[in-house]
Order: C-alpha cells, then structure tokens, then sequence
C-alpha cells in the first residue's frame, strides 16, 4: 500500500491534478498511509498534522498516543484516564487532526490477543514438560542405612544431571524411570498449529497460503 503508484484526479474533467499529486508524492504522506493501516490492528487512530514548512506544506504528521484519545467523545485528554479534554474534530483543532477508524474500533490485535496467549502458554508447558520429562529420572535402590554413604549417593545423583555415571557398591542398583505418558508433540505442536491457523485466518481470511499444512 505505502509503495503503491497513485495520482489524483478531477472528477470533473477526469485529467490528474499533476500538482496536487507532487504534493502528496511526500513522506508525510507515506507515513500517513502507514499509521492509517496500524489502526487496522491497533484500533482507532488519530494523526496529528502541525508540523508545516515555509510554504505552509505538511512537513512531518506525527501518530497521537492511543492513551490519550477517547475517540467516543472525540477528545484528546492531558493525562490517560481523564473525562475531559480537547475537541479535535471541532474548533480550532479540526484542521490539525484526522482520526482513523471507527470511534469503537479496537483492531485485530485485540482479537489476536486470547489466541497469542494460548500459543504463548502451549510453547511454556511444552518447554516445562521437555524439562522435566525429555530426560527420564533415574533413582538409587540401596539397603545402606549409613547416612554418609545416603548422601554420597544424594550428590552423585545430583552430579548425574549432566554426567551419566555413578558408582556403586554391594547390592546398590541405579534404575532409569520408564515414563508412561502420551505424546507430548500431539498434545503441544497440534494447539501450536492450531492457534497459528486461527492467526491467519483472521488476518488473511483463510490459512491455505501461509499454513497450508493447518489448513481446515
């Protein structure tokens, strides 16, 4: 969008404005193709045009922080939280505001947001579950009831975390767990994908180009 060739017309005559377009052909006006796309994510925004060099042309536009603005009734506040301010689509501040967006437009991130959060969770349990499972336990049988040799054993098993060896004395035998559980990589990549899916659709309306192994 922001790269696309444009010109402005007449609608009268159907012959381009030549000089209008100069004006526009800026970056300001790229900008201001960008900030009005964030508001398709972002939600509603408002693009402040007040910088203007000696000829009176819009020089640089600046994007108004969300948390000031309360789009519903269309006033920029001092400080977040505030129930009154300036009118910026009325008065004196109308020529220098445009807003982007619906007064109620809260953007696509903000549907996103359950679903991030439900892949951000599959990632974490799948790291914790790797952590605790993807090497099995191993434990010590022993008949010694000597407290030295007890914690002798309690080190090496400790000392085992990244070094497989021990050694062993009298009847000790050292066993590793074999862990009974379901696959991990069903249960974890398949939410993953799933949430990844879900992503596309809502940001493309459909998943059979980007991830068209998930698609369904």
């Amino acid at each position: 969008i922001q790269r696309s060739k444009f010109a402005i017309y007449n609608n009268e005559t159907g012959e381009e404005n030549t000089e209008l377009t100069k004006l526009f052909e800026k970056e300001w006006f790229t900008d201001f193709m960008n900030y009005g796309m964030t508001s398709v994510f972002k939600g509603t925004q408002v693009i402040e045009l007040f910088d203007t060099d000696e000829l009176g042309e819009i020089k640089t536009i600046t994007l108004f922080p969300q948390k000031h603005i309360k789009p519903e009734k269309s006033i920029l506040v001092k400080t977040p939280g505030d129930e009154k301010g300036w009118n910026y689509k009325e008065g004196g501040l109308a020529p220098y505001y445009i807003q982007v967006g619906a007064d109620d437009q809260l953007g696509l991130l903000a549907e996103l947001a359950p679903l991030i959060l439900i892949k951000k969770y599959a990632l974490s349990s799948w790291s914790d579950f790797a952590e605790k499972f993807g090497i099995p336990p191993r434990y010590v049988k022993t008949t010694s009831t000597d407290k030295k040799r007890l914690d002798e054993l309690a080190v090496m098993m400790q000392n085992m975390i990244s070094s497989s060896w021990a050694v062993l004395q009298g009847d000790e035998v050292l066993e590793v767990v074999d862990i009974k559980n379901p696959d991990a990589y069903e249960i974890f990549d398949k939410l993953i994908s799933r949430t990844n899916s879900e992503v596309s659709k809502r940001i493309l309306g459909q998943d059979g180009t980007s991830d068209n192994k998930d698609a369904s």
